[in-house]
C-alpha cells in the first residue's frame, strides 16, 4: 500500500525533515497570502456602505438632502435608502444628515459615531422630520454647507433636484474650503425630465453645475433617479 504523507514534515526513518511532496502546495498558499496582503483585500463578508451607487470610503461624512422631494414617492424611497445606507456604516465611521427646506433640519448637533444604538435611533428619527417648502423659495443650502464644513467631515454627499438649486452655491463652497479639501460628492436628481425643450436645457444646465461643484472639490458626480434608491419607483 502506497504511503501518502499529508503533513508538512516527514518522520519516516531516513526521510528528509520537510515533506518535499507538499512544497508546491505550500508555495501556492504562501503566494496567495502575499498577494492578498499586498492588495489590502478585506474579508469577503465585509460590505462597503454606499449612497445611491457612490461608495462611502470616508470615515467622517455629512449627507445634505434637498427637501424639495418631500411629499413625493421619491422622498419615501430616499428615506428608506438613506436608512439602509446608515445601517451599512462601520461603527468607527461618523455621520450627520441635513434636510434642507425653508429651515434646516439636522439629525444631530455634531458628527455622531454609527453605533448600533445610533443607527436604530436614526431609522426611527428619519420617519419624522417635517420641513416646509414653498414654490419659488431659495432653499438655505448656504446654511447647510456652512454647518457641514464647521463639522470638519472628510466628505459631503449632496443630493438635490433642479428646482431649489442655484449656481452661486459653488462660490459659497469655494469660500468654505479648507486644506486638505473636503470632498463634495454631488447627485443631480433628474426624475422630472420632460420632453419640453426648455426643461431639457434646464436639467442639463443643472447637471453640469452639480458636476462642476463636485470636480472643484475632488468629489464624484452622478445623475440619479428613483432606480438608484434600490427600488423601482412607481
Amino acid at each position: 500500500m502506497a504511503y501518502t504523507n499529508l503533513l508538512p514534515f516527514d518522520l519516516r526513518p531516513g526521510a528528509p525533515l520537510m515533506n518535499t511532496d507538499l512544497f508546491p502546495v505550500i508555495s501556492s498558499i504562501a503566494a496567495m497570502f502575499v498577494v492578498c496582503v499586498a492588495s489590502g483585500c478585506a474579508p469577503l463578508s465585509q460590505k462597503r456602505a454606499q449612497f445611491m451607487g457612490l461608495p462611502i470610503e470616508e470615515r467622517r461624512v455629512v449627507f445634505i438632502l434637498d427637501g424639495d422631494l418631500q411629499g413625493t414617492r421619491s422622498y419615501e424611497l430616499l428615506q428608506a435608502h438613506l436608512s439602509q445606507t446608515i445601517q451599512s456604516l462601520d461603527a468607527d465611521q461618523s455621520f450627520n444628515v441635513m434636510l434642507v427646506g425653508e429651515t434646516l433640519w439636522t439629525a444631530h448637533p455634531q458628527l455622531t459615531l454609527a453605533t448600533n444604538d445610533i443607527k436604530h435611533a436614526f431609522a426611527r428619527q428619519m420617519t419624522r422630520p417635517q420641513i416646509t417648502i414653498s414654490i419659488g423659495d431659495r432653499l438655505p443650502f448656504d446654511e447647510a454647507f456652512t454647518k457641514s464644513f464647521s463639522l470638519k467631515p472628510d466628505a459631503i454627499y449632496f443630493l438635490a433636484d433642479p428646482w431649489g438649486f442655484y449656481p452661486q452655491l459653488a462660490d459659497t463652497v469655494a469660500k468654505l474650503q479648507t486644506e486638505p479639501k473636503i470632498k463634495v460628492h454631488t447627485l443631480a436628481f433628474l426624475e422630472y425630465r420632460t420632453l419640453t425643450p426648455f426643461h431639457e436645457k434646464f436639467m442639463d444646465e443643472f447637471a453640469q453645475q452639480m458636476k462642476s461643484l463636485a470636480e472643484s472639490t475632488g468629489g464624484n458626480f452622478k445623475c440619479a433617479t428613483q432606480k438608484d434608491f434600490g427600488v423601482e419607483g412607481k
